[in-house]
């Protein structure tokens, strides 16, 4: 797996990218990186693009990596995660994370998205088609 990220302070933005099999402690690996970097404020809003990966994660992996997202809660604060994926991809585990983080979390909003232009448009507060 191959992921790089930026952060654009002025906008309050995280872009993350993933190429290639992203897997649970790839994911975990990069969070406490960016949550670590200099440039990290709380409360900013991620663009997680995953056009060019794939991961199936088990039940197990899924609900790891919610149980990670909700210790980073009082670093992160409230913000949203963009998470966009190709149309056509198998969305399953994305969907199931969503569905599992929707049932426990309350800081940090995560919708998926198949289209950038769209998940940028929901992190700046406009209306999106759901």
């Amino acid at each position: 797996m191959k992921s790089q990220y930026s952060i654009d302070v002025a906008q309050g933005l995280i872009h993350k990218r993933h190429v290639g099999t992203v897997t649970v402690d790839d994911e975990i690996q990069l969070l406490n990186t960016i949550l670590s970097d200099p440039t990290y404020r709380k409360g900013m809003d991620a663009l997680c693009d995953f056009t060019e990966a794939s991961g199936s994660w088990s039940l197990t992996d899924l609900d790891r990596f919610r149980a990670f997202v909700t210790r980073i809660k009082k670093v992160t604060g409230e913000c949203k995660w963009a998470i966009v994926l190709p149309p056509g991809k198998d969305t399953s585990t994305a969907r199931m994370f969503v569905a599992l983080h929707d049932a426990f979390e309350d800081t940090i909003t995560v919708k998926l998205f198949d289209k950038s232009a769209e998940a940028m448009a929901w992190l700046r507060g406009a209306k999106v088609k759901s």
